[in-house]
Parts: structure tokens; sequence; C-alpha cells
């Protein structure tokens, strides 16, 4: 490689070094930071800003932070038409509506497992209270109860997993480093509220990132659609909610399992039946998935 081309390639490297330093910057600097703000400052800040609910201003701009910051991304890095194709990617063609089927059959499959777990190692199974119309209320709910996870939408996997699919060239560890770093985002979250709970922080990581991996080949199949993240995770999340089974460690572990035994049957399922290798094949990339 020539000189210049070296020069110009260390260049790029460095621009796109960049990009992943304003988000992180952004994402941990309003979230983190406005949490080790409000415990220093706690009585101070809570007569004006209240407890830490859901409806908190300082909730709401950390839990969406990673949005904003992938947002942000988009606009310097393409302007207004940056961030409009990147929008327009979560608007599914006719090919891809078949993924809405296949992941409400996968989330009625993972509330049976779950279901099924439980009663097989044990564990306390929650007194079932609700009605159907009940439990499709509490469903429709939990799009807004769940907003600060989905908020990472359009950053945790709209921007760092294309990211890193370009840097590691490889859909699996790039779901592997997305899932840890979502995890290291909501660890103020677990501070605050779930370390009350019966789950596990550690295990919760390790959710993610397992859960990451599938995550990335639904993303490099549905040409970088996050909307189908949000179908599945708003639906694997509310299992719970709607008295199908507790959350707790054990259950945390079996949901390990299941999204693992998922994303290995997808990816020998593809791999036997069409030859095509998910980790490495048709990687959506940032930027060039966008079409810029």
């Amino acid at each position: 490689m020539s000189k210049e081309k070296l020069r110009l390639h260390n260049r790029k490297e460095n621009i796109d070094r960049k990009y992943l330093w304003i988000y992180i910057g952004i994402t941990f600097g309003l979230s983190w930071g406005m949490s080790i703000l409000y415990i220093i400052f706690y009585d101070i800040l809570s007569p004006y800003v209240g407890e830490l609910n859901i409806s908190n201003p300082f909730v709401m701009v950390s839990l969406n932070s990673p949005s904003i910051a992938g947002m942000f991304i988009y606009f310097i890095y393409g302007g207004w038409q940056g961030m409009k194709h990147f929008l327009k990617r979560m608007i599914p063609n006719k090919k891809e509506c078949i993924w809405f089927p296949v992941l409400i059959g996968i989330s009625v499959l993972f509330y049976f497992c779950m279901y099924v777990g439980s009663k097989c190692f044990g564990i306390v199974l929650p007194e079932v209270t609700m009605s159907a119309t009940e439990r499709i209320v509490t469903l429709l709910k939990n799009i807004y109860e769940e907003t600060g996870l989905l908020g990472g939408a359009l950053g945790w996997y709209g921007f760092l997993l294309p990211y890193m699919q370009k840097r590691t060239q490889s859909s699996i560890l790039s779901g592997l480093i997305t899932g840890f770093i979502f995890g290291l985002f909501v660890l103020p979250g677990y501070l605050f509220t779930s370390f009350e709970t019966a789950t596990n922080y550690p295990l919760y990581v390790v959710q993610l990132m397992i859960f990451s991996i599938f995550i990335a080949f639904l993303f490099n199949k549905t040409r970088g659609n996050v909307i189908f993240f949000i179908l599945l995770f708003w639906l694997s999340a509310s299992g719970s909610k709607l008295q199908f089974y507790s959350f707790v460690t054990r259950v945390q572990i079996l949901e390990i399992i299941f999204f693992g035994v998922l994303s290995i049957v997808v990816y020998f399922w593809y791999k036997k039946g069409r030859g095509e290798d998910l980790n490495t094949s048709e990687l959506c990339c940032f930027p060039e998935f966008i079409g810029m």
C-alpha cells in the first residue's frame, strides 16, 4: 500500500472511530451522567424531578439516550437525508413481512417454553388473575412501559450493531459486543430498581448478548430494519407481565438457553438449507446499508 493510500485509509479509520466515540459519549454521558448527578444531588433534585419512574424526565432522557445518539450520528453523517434514509429502513417490504407472523410464532413458543420449563424445574408460576381482555390491555400497555429499552432501538441496533459488523465482519461477534455494551448501559437501572427483585444482573447481560446474536441475524435478513427487533423485544419482554411465568433468576437461564438454541437452529437452517453463513453473509454495515 502506497503512503498516500495508507494515509487515506488511516484517515477513514479515524473518521469511523469518531462516530463510535460520539455515540458512546452521548449514550453513557446522558444515562450514567444523569444517574450519578441524581445520586450526588438527590436532596436538591428530588423535590423538582420527583422519584425515578418511567415518567420522570431524567429517566425518559436517560433511557432514550441510545436512540438520541443514534439519530444524531445519522444526522452528522448524512444530514436530514441520512436520517431519512435510515428511517425508511423501518418500512418493511413485501418479502420482509413474513417475519411478522414468524416472530409472533417465536414469541408464543417462547411463552410456552418458559411456562413448561418453570413447571419442570419447580419454578413458582404466578397466579393467573387477568382475563384475556386484561392480558391484551397489559400487552399493549407494555409498549409504553418498555419504552426505555425500546428507545435504544435506533441506537443499539440501528447504529452500534451495523457499525460493529463493519469493524468485525461477523454478525455473531457484533451481536455479542452490542449486547454487552447494552448491558453496561442498563446498569444504573439495576442499581436503582432491579437489584431489589429476583433477577440477576450478570445473567441479564448474558441474555442481551445471546438475544443480540439472533437480532443480528434478523437485522441482516431484513436489510437492517429495526422494527422487527422492537416487535420481538416487546413481545418477549411481556411474558411475565402476562402471567405466563415469573421473571426470576432461573427463568433468566431458561431464556438464555431458548435464544441460544433458537440462534443455533436458525444459523444451521440457513447453512444446511440455503448454503448461507449468517455470520458473514449479507452483513448490513454502517453506513452502507442505508444506501449512502
